[in-house]
């Protein structure tokens, strides 16, 4: 058979030179969507294209991590190399090899993430997108872990733009609550300076601070009393209209919407039992002989339910008087304006 001493530059030879370390290409990948510019570029890179799909895909996986692994890596030599030099002869070394200060200061933000990181969550940072890596390193300390523990969404499967609106997301809130601790922590200070610097001039000793706070306390518990004791006088009318051939179907409405307004309440009110309870976690909330209120307070407490009471059924007198003026006027004498009671101040 004739030979052909001129080869085609994709094949190689059948007994190629020992020194040699270059991997040509197979012509199996000579493809319509694989050109030969793109064949000599992997002979260039002494890609092995003569490998099966298998080994070339999991050769492509392993590339395209370590992106992310060279960016760390840039980034602590970068650390590394201004804390030997200092800033000042750091940026000049920089300019030297024209490495522009933000992409310098990207890498090694980037790198000083992961450093700080537990050892599982360093190997998960490393293998996602040096983009998601950026973005991170970018981030507040509690935004990366809120992001790193956040079981509802999966990091590795979230776009580079899901995640920048996520952690734009998780910042504003970390932002709301950190006004809101500091926002608590000045008034808690606050009162703390108030007790101790107060003059206890009350007969019952209690420090004024923490008798306006017990005063307002009873006044709340007080009112929302008396508003459970509305709905339960209210329950008796429904009862009355359920059942009835001309009002059961408004009636039997109406007692459902109550039993919802009452179910708001009370996981508003679990709510701000566990809010409290959270001021003093893990201890026995049983009172102390603090808790109950002094003879004095007694005296107090007693005078402003009796008012608040009055201004209660005032006010429960009032909404009906004004429904009243709403309905179409009957014969007879128009129904009085309730007057309102002293501790009503202004509400007429």
């Amino acid at each position: 058979m004739a030979t052909n001493s001129k080869k085609s530059p994709a094949v190689a030879d059948a007994n190629p030179p020992t020194k040699s370390t270059a991997v040509v290409a197979s012509p199996d990948v000579r493809t319509e969507g694989f050109s030969e510019a793109e064949v000599n570029l992997a002979t260039a890179l002494q890609l092995d294209l003569m490998a099966s799909p298998d080994v070339r895909t999991e050769r492509a996986i392993q590339a395209y991590n370590m992106a992310t692994r060279h960016m760390v890596e840039a980034g602590l030599l970068l650390l590394s190399v201004r804390a030997d030099v200092g800033a000042e002869a750091f940026a000049a070394v920089l300019e030297e090899r024209g490495m522009a200060k933000q992409r310098a200061s990207e890498l090694m933000r980037g790198a000083a993430l992961v450093a700080r990181l537990s050892s599982d969550e360093r190997d998960r940072v490393l293998a996602m997108h040096k983009s998601k890596v950026v973005l991170l390193a970018n981030a507040s300390s509690a935004v990366v872990e809120a992001v790193l523990d956040d079981e509802e969404i999966n990091v590795d499967l979230l776009s580079v733009r899901a995640m920048r609106e996520r952690i734009r997301d998780l910042e504003a809130a970390t932002t709301d609550l950190t006004v809101q601790r500091d926002t608590a922590e000045a008034e808690a200070e606050g009162l703390r300076k108030q007790v101790k610097r107060g003059v206890p001039d009350r007969q019952d000793g209690v420090p004024l601070v923490v008798a306006d706070l017990r005063a307002e306390i009873v006044a709340l518990g007080k009112k929302a009393s008396l508003a459970l004791d509305g709905f339960h006088g209210l329950a008796s009318d429904l009862q009355a209209l359920v059942g009835t051939d001309a009002a059961h179907e408004w009636a039997d409405a109406t007692l459902r919407l109550a039993v919802a307004q009452l179910s708001a309440l009370a996981v508003q009110l679990t709510g701000e039992l566990r809010y409290y309870a959270s001021a003093r976690p893990g201890e026995d909330m049983v009172p102390t002989p603090h808790s109950y209120l002094t003879k004095q307070e007694v005296v107090e407490a007693a005078k402003a339910c009796a008012e608040l009471t009055q201004v209660h059924d005032y006010e429960r007198a009032l909404r009906e008087w004004e429904r009243e003026q709403a309905k179409p006027k009957g014969k007879g004498r128009p129904k009085a304006k309730p007057e309102a009671p002293a501790a009503a101040g202004g509400a007429a």
